[in-house]
């Protein structure tokens, strides 16, 4: 009787550890296909386990010329560093990739003053995505993922997205 469960133990081990098997051989054979057909990349993996790089999107939907300045302060020297400037012009769209987790200043400027600049002081994550939508009544932010209540929370001079949280 003995011999008979330990025989039944053994087969249902063994069928666990190849399924076990088959199944990362499944899912590899899949990911070096996707990788290989160029619909996955390393990016799109590591955005979804939130350690990819960010990315923020600016678009410029106003009859003057926009003018997007992202900065950052070196931890080590305390210096504010300039990471990348965007010279938009009416109707425009551009986007900053491969942004690296850390606090940056976006700083945003027009000739004519409309909309009205500001500044967002924002804590990037590995992965995030933000939207800045500039506007004749001003600029709009969003990060992908997060509710918005009211037009405080989108409105880039009272949104607490500008504030670092």
């Amino acid at each position: 009787m003995e011999n008979k469960k330990r025989r039944t133990c053994l087969i249902v081990v063994i069928v666990i550890l190849v399924l076990c098997c088959c199944t990362v051989i499944v899912l590899g054979g899949g990911g070096y296909y996707l990788y290989s057909t160029g619909r996955l990349s390393v990016n799109d993996v590591t955005g979804l386990l939130g350690i990819g790089p960010a990315e923020i999107q600016v678009a410029n939907l106003t009859d003057t010329t926009l003018t997007a300045e992202l900065t950052y302060t070196d931890v080590e020297t305390g210096e504010e560093r300039h990471y990348e400037s965007l010279e938009m012009g009416e109707f425009d769209v551009n986007t900053i990739t491969g942004i690296s987790a850390r606090a940056y200043t976006l700083t945003f400027s027009t000739g004519s003053g409309v909309p009205q600049g500001g500044s967002c002081y924002m804590r990037v994550s590995g992965g995030d995505s933000w939207v800045f939508v500039a506007v004749p009544d001003g600029i709009g932010v969003v990060r992908n993922g997060d509710v918005v209540d009211s037009n405080e929370d989108v409105n880039i001079l009272t949104s607490f997205l500008c504030r670092g949280e």
